[in-house]
Order: C-alpha cells, then sequence, then structure tokens
C-alpha cells in the first residue's frame, strides 16, 4: 500500500476486482476507454488471472475511507526502465479537485523512487480534453508523429515531472 499525498492506493485484489468492473462498465468511465464494451465476470477474472504483478501494479485509489478509481503502472519493462500508466476517477465528485494530481503524485514517485523507472508512457484519446490537459500539466509530452493519431502516446520523463509538479506537490503537502 501507499500512502502520500493525502490518498492511499491499495494493490488491487482479487475480491476488488468486481467493483472495478462495476466502474469500467459505467459509460462516464467507459467513454474515455479504448475499450469500451461491456466487460463480464467472465471476462474480468480472465484478465485478473493473467495479471503478472511483476510487471503490473493496480491499485485502487481511497480518499477519506472510500474507493473512488483505480490507477496503474503496467507493462512495466525492468530493461528499458519504463511502463505505461493510466487512472480513472469514478466518483464523478473528485474530478475537478486536487485528488486525481494527489493519486499521480503518489503513483510517479513511487514509479521514479521505489521502481526505478526513468519513464512512463500514457495513452491518451484525442477526444479525451481533459486527460490530455491533465498530463501535459504533469510535464506528459506528445511522442512525435503522434498527432494524427486517435490514440496518443505520451511520455513522461523523471526531469519533466520534477520540473512541472515541484511546486504544486509542495501546496498538496502544505493543505495536507
Amino acid at each position: 500500500m501507499i500512502t502520500s499525498y493525502g490518498v492511499k492506493l491499495k494493490r488491487l485484489q482479487h475480491n476488488d476486482i468486481e467493483m472495478v468492473r462495476n466502474w469500467r462498465n459505467d459509460p462516464k468511465v467507459s467513454m474515455y476507454m479504448e475499450y469500451r464494451e461491456y466487460i463480464s465476470q467472465e471476462m474480468q477474472e480472465k484478465w485478473y488471472s493473467n495479471l503478472n504483478e511483476n510487471e503490473n501494479f493496480y491499485f485502487i485509489i481511497e480518499f477519506e475511507g472510500q474507493d473512488i478509481g483505480l490507477t496503474e503502472i503496467k507493462k512495466i519493462s525492468f530493461d528499458n526502465n519504463c511502463g505505461e500508466t493510466g487512472m480513472f476517477i469514478a466518483d464523478e465528485k473528485y474530478l475537478n479537485s486536487t485528488i486525481p494530481y494527489q493519486v499521480v503524485f503518489a503513483l510517479v514517485d513511487f514509479a521514479f523512487y521505489e521502481l526505478k523507472l526513468s519513464y512512463l508512457n500514457a495513452y491518451i484519446l484525442t477526444d479525451n480534453r481533459r486527460a490530455i490537459r491533465f498530463n501535459k500539466s504533469l510535464g506528459f509530452v506528445l511522442e512525435s508523429q503522434q498527432e494524427d493519431s486517435y490514440k496518443q502516446l505520451y511520455k513522461l520523463y523523471k526531469s519533466n515531472y520534477e520540473e512541472k509538479c515541484a511546486g504544486f506537490k509542495k501546496i498538496i503537502m502544505q493543505s495536507l
């Protein structure tokens, strides 16, 4: 478990997968996902049973004792020192707050300082303007030749993250 910046990131357990499935099937969440089809219990079980826990860190986001979403660092390549990150907040009341930043700070600190990754990838659909703005504010940069792609690759390097987020992290910590 990661407890930092006023949030808890709890490693995904089998007993969480039905809750996550229900969140993912909610149109308010799935509309921002590449895979938008209905996810059955069997599909969710198969997905979970095939997870390699050494290369995929999925976390339930807890805030003030309530589970509110999911975040992850997945497809980790320790040979290349990179992974892919993502997040969704299922409880809409937290979308326009500092909570998504608090979650990302906890997750990305874990990626860069505990897992020792050099950079993170994020794939964002072009119609997800909120996610594009959010990720750019953290230091993610659109990779070259991605402008015309619907699913665009953004990269976050540790130096960009530290430069972009140092001041905001201090403000968050002072407010806790």
